[in-house]
């Protein structure tokens, strides 16, 4: 989990184990977005830079990777390759690998990212609600939906999932009335928006990250310091 605070003040990565463990990150300028790859390392970015997080892993010091410059927002890791993607409030997601960076997707909106099954990248849109797919071959990227077409009474999302088990995407997002909910979105039923899990509506339960675990999907409530999770009945 990153501690970002919506400014640029260096904070720790948090890591919280199966067993309720506490394991907390050298620290690093605001780390908004986290992930790992697929040799155990632990990733953070936030400002304008990648971080490496080498104190969770052997204790040594954490490592500035890459430099983006902005303000970037989120990441997500594609095993295959170990292909990084960062996205920025300035409304690009960068595709990072071994060899540099291209800017992958100039959607104009603050987006957050996650990885598909078949290797796309989901990209949402935090403040217009568009929902794009960026293809990881091509970097060819296509709005798929517009939540406040789909429901005129959304406000704003956080963070998006995207569910492997039902190929479904999901956001955690704020409706007028309603307050928070995490909604859901079927590539299958692109004209329908999916009200999943209702009632998020105050401190302890407001939804910002998101994300897909062994069958049930985990969602982080900053205000309250609180992790959730709800899976599907079977």
């Amino acid at each position: 989990m990153g501690q970002g605070l919506a400014a640029w003040s260096w904070e720790s990565v948090t890591l919280l184990d199966a067993a309720g463990e506490v394991t907390s990150s050298a620290t690093i300028p605001d780390p908004d977005g986290v992930g790992v790859d697929s040799t155990g390392m632990y990733w953070g970015t936030g400002s304008g830079e990648v971080w490496k997080l080498h104190s969770l892993v052997d204790g040594g010091p954490n490592e500035a990777w890459f430099h983006t410059g902005g303000n970037n927002n989120d990441l997500t890791i594609d095993p295959v390759g170990d292909v990084l993607y960062v996205a920025q409030n300035e409304g690009a997601v960068w595709r990072i690998d071994s060899t540099g960076a291209q800017n992958a997707s100039p959607t104009g909106d603050a987006v957050a990212v996650d990885m598909g099954a078949e290797g796309e990248v989901w990209v949402h849109g935090r403040m217009a609600g568009g929902l794009w797919s960026i293809d990881p071959v091509t970097l060819e990227a296509v709005l798929e939906a517009e939540l406040a077409a789909l429901d005129p009474s959304w406000i704003t999302s956080n963070r998006v999932a995207f569910n492997p088990v039902d190929g479904k995407v999901y956001t955690s997002s704020y409706f007028a009335d309603a307050g928070g909910q995490i909604v859901r979105w079927d590539p299958n039923e692109p004209d329908v928006l999916d009200h999943w899990t209702t009632g998020l509506n105050n401190p302890e339960l407001n939804p910002d990250g998101v994300e897909w675990h062994d069958g049930c999907l985990y969602w982080t409530a900053p205000l309250a310091g609180k992790i959730y999770r709800v899976c599907e009945c079977p």
